[in-house]
């Protein structure tokens, strides 16, 4: 690499000329730009199918801040704000779970709610006296 400002031959993990002094780090990334080389970090996941999955599926007020996440994720990379980008794209995974989660213990709590009531009733007889009400199909007739 050489030194834009001097011309000197500088080895290539220099931060600055040895000649003259000048930053090379400036120089390099002027030169990143030239070539089109990216110096971006990698874009965060936006988990945007996640959130729409979890919304229309699971529990849709989570599910919503779940995409309002995911959508930010996109808005902010493409700022340049990276690592608020990157909270975003966290804080879209953990409302997923968070739905996920609600969902889960929504059903199970469904199923205990439906056993202990049905236990209940046919410990108390009341099968027995709901079906004495219906007639059957053979009687009628």
């Amino acid at each position: 690499m050489y030194c834009t400002k001097c011309g000197a031959q500088c080895s290539d993990d220099s931060l600055y000329c040895p000649k003259c002094g000048a930053n090379l780090t400036m120089q390099n990334a002027n030169d990143a730009k030239i070539t089109g080389m990216d110096l971006r970090p990698t874009k965060p996941s936006s988990y945007l199918i996640g959130s729409i999955l979890v919304m229309l599926f699971c529990f849709l007020p989570t599910g919503l801040v779940a995409l309002i996440y995911s959508i930010s994720v996109d808005n902010l990379y493409g700022y340049g704000k990276y690592d608020e980008a990157m909270r975003a794209s966290k804080n879209a995974k953990n409302w997923i779970i968070a739905s996920i989660v609600i969902m889960v213990a929504a059903w199970i709590l469904v199923l205990i709610f439906v056993f202990v009531v049905g236990f209940a009733a046919v410990g108390m007889g009341l099968d027995e006296e709901l079906y004495t009400h219906i007639p059957s199909i053979a009687t009628v007739g």
